[in-house]
């Protein structure tokens, strides 16, 4: 469109503007003088010296000859996994020529850039309508960088930036609801044109879908957690019955029914310090759009409430005070403390009614509340005559089934009284040479104690640490045990055992207390009893075996690192898939302490490999992809997020004919309220012809200068 602007007028004086500013002085107080003194004749002077005014400046008149720019309509087009799926491609395309074609009928001032995006690339068109619709425009293309994720805005804003800002007109986003960056507010805070967001009206989808809408980060171990779930149903029907397969971290796989697009409660006992991993999986149907949204992976973080410590002491010592103040300055250990002050074999002929003592309460701690405690410390305790068999079994079955023991052994431990010489000698790690051994010597670590985590720092900040004078002579035949600190004459002085699911830990001296005694050279005590007391109730940062899993195609690597080297050929894990199985793994032996395999994956989906500690998860290749997570997005999950700001709007249509069109040359608030979509135009042109007349004619001007000073003598004659 040809567009005329008139008012432009230049001067290209003969003189300098000095000069010429000091004639005009000079003509003004000419007519002022003129007109005050009321002179014969003064109207022609002036005139005369108006026309040589004009006749210096030589002012002319430049008409532009200009050509209106159309505005550019951006349409950014999704064409992402999760609309291929869905079937709305087709649909989305459909609505697309249909806002064409009626753009194009009733407007013609605008172009239209359209950008479309995909999860492997981004294409980009520029061009009238008509160019367009008739595919006769060349496509740019480039790589998609955020593959399997809809970032619509942030490249909507990159390709906007290349064309001027005057020329943007409004844009329209057509997708199915699923846009990544929505929340990147400074990217649609830059933006300032109205903005559309154009969704199709499906109906039903056939997917299947579960959500997690509430799960603890955090709990206590041994109490219940909820976990609420909702097994959404987009078919046709609605009613029904979804089957939820449920692996917890005690390795269990249990089936649930959840009714259908109702929010369900779970509850949970959580046994396991440390994270808890919970894997829940509705069962596909064979024509779901996806799996991927089948299944969630819930994390939750046990920590203890309470640690329930049974220190059972027996003869009284320094150390005892020891252990039972660093126990009690602690508000997260729960201590019940007895010593064992008069044993069945003292016998003085004192009368009942004289004892201030109260009966050991043997049948309540050691039948009754002995699942309650969490630790059992025996110090210096001689234990062959205070508790019966049965007893000594309760312990054993405690620590199978995940309880530990920590025995300070004393001069006691080597009479036949000790605690070895009960039925739980068969799972202490050491067992004593009836020798005790006498002299200065400070603790050291032993080759494995400079690896495990409960020792190998516990020496590090200190230049210079007390000493020790006593310990117990014991021999440690099994392999399962590990001394991690030595004493006189390189002998065990730590070890620690695992049994079944329990843990056993033996101090082969009751010298500790003198490291926190000592003043000038103090020991690592509190450390040391920390950490040991840590491990034994299996803080995940101090396990010593490693698990590490990778994945490669259709094939998991599986690496298993064993802290002590022993003899064993193969170690094994567990292995959980969508299959819904539990498989073993035998792990070959590739070094001394290293063991591998690797697992063929028959189905894509979520892993877990798992051993009596440890559980790492592994994903096959692009099976989590996040645009099929949420493929039921809609009007609500969009107006949820809050896009919508004073200048945009969704609109949910079938076909796109049902839009209506108006076209502004500036937009508001109360304008955007309207039901139909605003389109700005702009009022960039560009200048084609520059068109100059002059304002003057010389030789008319010199006959009307003649003309007056005739005049002018006439009348003053």
């Amino acid at each position: 469109m040809n567009q005329y602007n008139f008012f432009n007028i230049t001067f290209e004086p003969i003189l300098p503007i000095i000069l010429i500013l000091i004639l005009l002085v000079i003509l003004l107080f000419i007519t002022f003088f003129t007109i005050f003194n009321r002179i014969q004749g003064g109207i022609y002077r002036i005139l005369i010296f108006v026309i040589f005014f004009f006749l210096l400046i030589q002012p002319s008149l430049k008409i532009e000859k200009r050509k209106l720019e159309n505005s550019i309509l951006t349409f950014v087009i999704d064409d992402s996994l999760s609309q291929q799926v869905s079937g709305r491609s087709k649909n989305i395309d459909t609505i697309y020529k249909n806002m064409l074609r009626q753009i194009n009928n009733k407007y013609n001032q605008f172009d239209i850039l359209e950008i479309r995006i995909n999860d492997k690339k981004i294409t980009k068109r520029f061009g009238n309508i008509n160019g367009i619709l008739s595919n006769t425009l060349s496509i740019e293309e480039k790589k998609s960088e955020s593959k399997y994720s809809t970032r619509l805005l942030k490249i909507f804003y990159e390709e906007i930036n290349k064309y001027p800002t005057k020329k943007i007109s409004t844009a329209f986003f057509l997708t199915d609801g699923q846009i990544h960056d929505l929340k990147e507010s400074s990217i649609v805070d830059k933006i300032d044109i109205p903005i559309y967001y154009i969704l199709p009206n499906v109906k039903n989808l056939n997917d299947q879908k579960l959500e997690v809408t509430y799960a603890p980060d955090y709990a206590y171990i041994g109490e219940s957690v909820k976990i609420k779930v909702v097994a959404n149903d987009y078919t046709e029907n609605k009613k029904g019955y979804l089957k939820l397969d449920i692996f917890d971290p005690e390795q269990n796989l249990k089936e649930i029914n959840l009714e259908k697009n109702v929010e369900e409660t779970i509850n949970f006992k959580i046994n396991k310090i440390g994270e808890n991993i919970f894997y829940l999986r509705i069962k596909p149907n064979s024509d779901d759009l996806s799996n991927s949204n089948n299944f969630k992976i819930v994390k939750i973080n046990a920590i203890r409430k309470r640690l329930r410590v049974l220190l059972v002491s027996g003869e009284p010592y320094m150390g005892t005070r020891v252990w039972r103040n660093f126990l009690k300055s602690d508000p997260t250990v729960e201590l019940v403390h007895m010593t064992v002050l008069r044993p069945p074999e003292k016998n003085d002929n004192t009368k009942i009614s004289e004892l201030s003592l109260i009966p050991f309460p043997v049948k309540e701690l050691f039948e009754e509340k002995l699942k309650n405690f969490n630790l059992i410390i025996f110090d210096n305790f001689r234990g062959r005559n205070i508790l019966t068999p049965l007893y000594y079994e309760n312990l054993i079955g405690f620590v199978e089934n995940g309880g530990a023991i920590l025995e300070i052994t004393g001069p006691s431990y080597n009479s036949r009284n000790s605690l070895f010489r009960t039925q739980v000698g068969k799972i202490l790690p050491g067992a004593p040479t009836g020798k005790s051994l006498r002299g200065e010597f400070k603790p050291e670590l032993t080759e494995l104690g400079k690896k495990h985590p409960i020792t190998k720092s516990i020496f590090k900040n200190l230049k210079n640490y007390g000493s020790w004078y006593e310990m117990n002579d014991v021999l440690i035949d099994n392999k399962e045990t590990s001394v991690l600190l030595k004493g006189l004459k390189d002998k065990p002085l730590l070890s620690i055992k695992k049994i079944d699911k329990g843990r056993i830990s033996q101090i082969y001296s009751h010298n500790i207390w003198i490291w926190k005694n000592n003043i000038l050279n103090p020991g690592p005590y509190r450390e040391l009893i920390k950490n040991l007391a840590h491990w034994l109730m299996k803080e995940p940062e101090l396990e010593e075996d490693e698990l590490k899993v990778s994945i490669k195609g259709k094939k998991v690597f599986i690496k298993k690192t064993i802290f002590k080297e022993n003899d064993i050929k193969n170690s094994s894990v567990f292995i959980y898939g969508p299959q819904n199985n539990k498989e073993k793994l035998i792990l070959n032996k590739k070094s001394e302490n290293t063991f591998s395999n690797t697992y063929e994956i028959k189905k894509e989906g979520i892993y877990l490999v798992m051993d009596n500690s440890q559980v790492q998860l592994v994903e096959t290749n692009n099976y989590s992809i996040h645009e099929l997570e949420n493929l039921d997005i809609n009007y609500d999950f969009l107006d949820a997020t809050q896009p919508i700001s004073l200048i945009s709007k969704v609109i949910k249509t079938s076909n796109g004919t049902d839009i209506k069109y108006r076209v502004v040359e500036d937009y508001t608030v109360d304008k955007l309220s309207t039901d139909k979509v605003l389109l700005p135009k702009n009022l960039s042109y560009q200048v084609n012809e520059i068109i100059e007349n002059k304002l003057f004619n010389v030789p008319l001007f010199l006959v009307f200068i003649i003309g007056l000073f005739f005049a002018s003598w006439k009348r003053e004659s």
